[in-house]
């Protein structure tokens, strides 16, 4: 028995593919453009990419 996000719901038998996770990891190759002029060691953030934020 698993507590669903803490909701209060129990999960009866989690997913084969998550394991009850609700995420998955998968690699994808992508392609940006780096604006000219950039400074070394600056940040680009990518909308829509990367770790997953909370979300109940």
């Amino acid at each position: 028995m698993k507590l669903v996000h803490g909701n209060g719901k129990v999960l009866e038998k989690e997913c084969s593919v998550c394991r009850g996770k609700g995420t998955t990891r998968q690699n994808q190759d992508i392609t940006i453009k780096i604006p000219a002029g950039i400074d070394d060691g600056a940040t680009i953030r990518l909308r829509d990419r990367g770790e997953v934020s909370c979300w109940w």
